[in-house]
């Protein structure tokens, strides 16, 4: 059983087993401010179309400067990845959204630009994010077809009944414009050369963190001669053969992928 420690009090974690599905929906949608922080949030039962038929999600995530938005699916681990989780999200994905779509969310959420929601339901279709109560690794892997991600959602309780909130996996961004490819040199080869350094916010001998396969990791910057290098504080959990694209999210946040 999972626990966390907070100021000397044990939370233990509550079985979303145990649950029905719209009590899990509920607590998830009545945290998704906090834990959706960057983005405005919507609920979002109306029905869309696609092809190959139609779906109703769960929540919406705006990004607070329109730059892109999410379709939240919860799915409990109960479900059967082929005959319900798949075909709803390849629906959710691949979807119609547009004017009837941004008013629904405007008439439900009026702290949103109408003008701008209108705009972005114009360009790329949604990401969606598929919110689960149990560990699904093999999910990730036939859901990214779709280009779909997943997120564990935990709840926990103190003796006292107070409750605390974990969201572990993938985890909902907008990049920037600008990135960076990254390799290491092949002398020194824990350093890992920046080639379009302009995207980092630190100067030479400052430390910087990067989130890596969902974790934090601490970096310092090095100039040397004609190049700027990252050079990582602690082991490296990088592997040195492969390269990488260095992103900076919106938030201000890095993050290291493989290319």
């Amino acid at each position: 059983m999972a626990r966390i420690l907070i100021n000397n009090v044990w939370y233990d974690e509550i079985s979303a087993q145990s649950m029905y599905e719209y009590q899990f929906e509920d607590i998830l949608r009545s945290q998704a401010k906090v834990l959706f922080p960057e983005y405005i949030t919507v609920p979002f039962k109306i029905i869309v179309e696609s092809e190959n038929g139609s779906a109703k999600a769960d929540l919406a995530l705006i990004d607070k400067n329109y730059l892109g938005w999410w379709v939240v699916e919860v799915e409990m681990s109960r479900h059967s990845l082929k005959q319900h989780v798949l075909p709803q999200i390849k629906i959710l994905s691949e979807a119609n959204y547009g004017k009837k779509i941004a008013q629904f969310f405007y008439d439900k959420q009026p702290l949103l630009n109408l003008k701008k929601l209108k705009d972005l339901m114009k360009g790329n279709q949604p990401r969606v994010l598929v919110v689960v109560d149990l560990p699904k690794p093999e999910w990730s892997q036939k859901l990214e077809k779709f280009n779909a991600i997943v997120a564990l959602f935990q709840i926990f309780k103190s003796p006292s009944n107070e409750m605390i909130y974990r969201i572990n996996g993938d985890y909902p961004f907008n990049f920037e414009n600008g990135t960076s490819r990254c390799l290491f040199e092949k002398l020194l080869s824990n350093l890992l050369i920046v080639e379009s350094p302009a995207i980092l916010t630190i100067q030479n001998d400052e430390r910087i963190e990067i989130i890596y396969d969902n974790a934090l990791t601490e970096w310092k910057r090095l100039d040397i001669q004609n190049k700027v290098y990252l050079l990582p504080m602690g082991f490296n959990p990088l592997n040195v053969k492969k390269n990488y694209l260095l992103l900076k999210e919106t938030t201000g946040k890095f993050y290291l992928k493989e290319k």
